[in-house]
């Protein structure tokens, strides 16, 4: 092979070669290149400047021939030449894309003159320029490159031409180039959405959907994922346009298996693009709810997702989808409607009791599973509304999220098992678990079955990691904190979870380590709330919590110089002051004997207090200004020096004065 690619390139350089001669030597080049190891060997023999300069002999008119044909099958075969040399082959690329060369002006020019087979061999050399070098896609963006293939596609589509030959390769050449903001800019500008819309239209036949089409679905992907161009596509309507052509799609019967293969792959960029849109526009979300063809494509989506024999490829983006739109404020009930909570909570368990259970060899399975990251996702979100909570309670969405909890927190464990790439996912999931629980915590009932199910053991284990950055994830455990403050409001919680003495330990010693001065602000707002909510009308936990890490010999209580230490360093921070108020006056209040030791401890620090009081005094929300200075006369600070109303201070409720209590939004990193 070298001698023959060597002797090319010795040929090209002779002086007395016209263009017939030229022309032979190119074809055999471009033959010898189809094969991967001649690109090397171009490559290395300095073999693709000589096939550059004999274009540029012709197009300088050195290199001329009166037959029209000869000059014709000269071009023809340069860009063959090229077009093969550069496929898959970066460095080939980037000699030949060299801005001196002027391939790409000669090539984007070609584009247009009448010869089909020209046409077609510069679209196929753009297609290999553009492959994956942003740089390039952009000089034939500034060439008019977008616009020069788009006028092309135009042409041949009203020729109405039955030959897809040119269309197809001129839309491959468009949809490499279009992967730039820059190009889908040019798209937009030159009413590139019409155009793509009118390929889909005219051209509906099988091969056509099956080639033309995945190629314009993919188009407008790209355009999707930059915002200004999203809006642009919400205004044409691209929701309808992607139903319908999901629609089509879907109806079309092939046997044979790489056809199969084919229509599996449109479907899934079908699912893909309107994913894109959706991510960034309400509007475009908003259009999904809406029926296509008298089908609603939500309904449609939740129904192909429910036959388990599709594959899993297709299942996940289908997911990621919903997931998404259950994000959007106001969509959550139409979703619902359409049968989205038991479609959701089967996938949770799908992934976690598969086969009965998933077993240490196999659990790896549960952090790269995407359809498990993108089904708790969308419980947590469906879980925002009020409406969701029994029916996700219903489908079973408590023992799912639980199980798949145990499984995570497991996994996590086993650190040299797993990649860091899973280990990353691990938490991702965790943490939506984490939120998922809280949100489904907002009712009594769903909190007294969480922790009937023993859903505190994997939250203390959780929060008992602390807070330590760089070896902890801090959102992880405010998650775990915010998911088990909701679950210490019901009475009926507060009777179990410090009952056992092993259970009472762990839940107090991650509470304490999270009311650590060095901890985020956020972790002690979630552990003085849980504080407060435990002691809140529970004597015995309020003693418990009294005596821990205290000794019969010894006066001080732990718990108190923490929640002291935070209200005194923490003077940022007025809705975690409140809380250790609170918290305060629940210890307190739950105990006489308590709060007389609380009242002889503030007075040693009966300055701090006083100064607290005056800033609570002074503070701007009136809910917030009156209960904390009750709670701190309650306290004994000093008389009360305000009119304030007559409102019980409730901790088992407090979460209604600050949403970073109650409810919880899931994680979309």
């Amino acid at each position: 092979m070298t001698n023959n690619i060597k002797s090319c390139i010795e040929e090209l350089s002779k002086p007395d070669y016209g263009i017939s001669q030229l022309t032979d030597v190119i074809i055999k080049i471009g033959d010898l290149t189809r094969q991967e190891e001649c690109r090397e060997e171009i490559c290395e023999l300095g073999g693709i400047i000589p096939v550059i300069d004999v274009l540029k002999r012709y197009t300088k008119g050195t290199l001329k021939s009166s037959n029209k044909d000869e000059e014709n099958k000269l071009q023809i075969n340069i860009m063959r030449a090229l077009t093969n040399i550069s496929f898959d082959h970066t460095k080939n690329v980037a000699i030949i894309c060299e801005a001196d060369n002027n391939v790409i002006e000669y090539t984007l020019d070609s584009i247009s003159k009448p010869i089909p087979e020209l046409s077609r061999n510069c679209c196929a050399a753009i297609t290999n320029f553009a492959h994956d070098d942003d740089e390039i896609r952009n000089r034939i963006v500034e060439k008019d490159g977008v616009k020069k293939l788009m006028d092309l596609i135009n042409k041949q589509i009203k020729s109405n031409q039955d030959d897809l030959n040119i269309t197809f390769h001129a839309m491959r050449a468009l949809e490499n180039v279009s992967s730039t903001e820059k190009a889908t800019q040019q798209l937009i500008a030159n009413d590139g959405i019409q155009l793509l819309k009118l390929v889909l239209k005219t051209k509906t036949d099988q091969d056509s959907i099956l080639s033309l089409h995945a190629l314009v679905i993919k188009i407008f992907g790209y355009m999707a994922t930059y915002k200004e161009q999203n809006d642009q596509l919400a205004d044409q309507e691209i929701v309808g346009v992607l139903a319908e052509e999901f629609h089509k799609v879907k109806t079309i019967q092939v046997e044979d298996d790489d056809e199969k293969e084919q229509l599996g792959e449109l479907m899934q960029q079908i699912i893909d693009t309107l994913s894109a849109c959706i991510k960034q526009s309400d509007k475009n979300a908003s259009s999904m709810l809406k029926d296509y063809n008298q089908t609603n494509m939500v309904k449609e989506l939740i129904s192909i997702f429910g036959d388990n024999k599709q594959p899993e490829a297709l299942r996940e983006p289908i997911m990621d989808m919903l997931a998404c739109l259950c994000e959007r404020d106001g969509l959550q009930n139409q979703l619902s409607q359409q049968g989205l909570i038991p479609c959701v909570v089967a996938a949770v368990k799908s992934c976690v009791f598969m086969d009965g259970g998933i077993t240490v060899q196999s659990r790896q399975i549960t952090s790269h599973s995407r359809l498990l990251r993108y089904s708790i996702k969308a419980v947590g979100f469906l879980a925002l509304q009020d409406d969701h909570l029994q029916p996700l309670m219903d489908a079973g969405a408590t023992e799912a999220l639980l199980e798949a909890l145990n499984l995570l927190y497991a996994e996590q464990k086993q650190v040299d098992d797993i990649t860091s790439l899973a280990q990353q996912m691990n938490i991702y999931i965790q943490r939506n678990t984490c939120i998922a629980l809280g949100n489904l915590a907002r009712s009594d009932d769903n909190c007294v079955r969480i922790v009937a199910l023993g859903g505190i053991v994997p939250l203390a284990n959780i929060i008992s990691q602390g807070f330590e950055p760089g070896k902890v994830d801090q959102n992880l455990v405010a998650n775990a904190a915010f998911a088990f403050n909701n679950l210490t409001k019901p009475l009926a919680n507060k009777r179990v979870i410090l009952s056992s003495p092993e259970q009472c330990e762990s839940v107090l010693d991650a509470l304490y380590t999270l009311l650590d001065d060095q901890s985020p602000f956020v972790l002690q707002f979630y552990a003085a709330e849980s504080i407060g909510n435990l002691s809140h009308q529970s004597p015995q936990n309020a003693q418990r919590i009294v005596e821990y890490r205290s000794s019969s010999s010894s006066s001080s209580c732990a718990f108190l110089e923490r929640l002291l230490s935070v209200i005194v360093s923490r003077k940022d921070k007025i809705k975690l002051r409140y809380a250790v108020v609170k918290a305060l006056v629940s210890l307190s209040d739950a105990d006489s004997n308590i709060g007389v030791m609380i009242a002889a401890r503030l007075q040693k620090d009966k300055e701090h207090m006083e100064q607290l009081m005056v800033e609570m005094e002074n503070e701007q929300e009136d809910k917030i200004q009156q209960m904390a200075i009750q709670g701190l006369t309650k306290l004994g600070i000093r008389e009360l020096k305000v009119e304030i109303g007559q409102a019980a201070l409730t901790p088992a409720v407090a979460a209604e004065h600050d949403v970073m209590s109650d409810v919880n939004s899931p994680s979309d990193e």
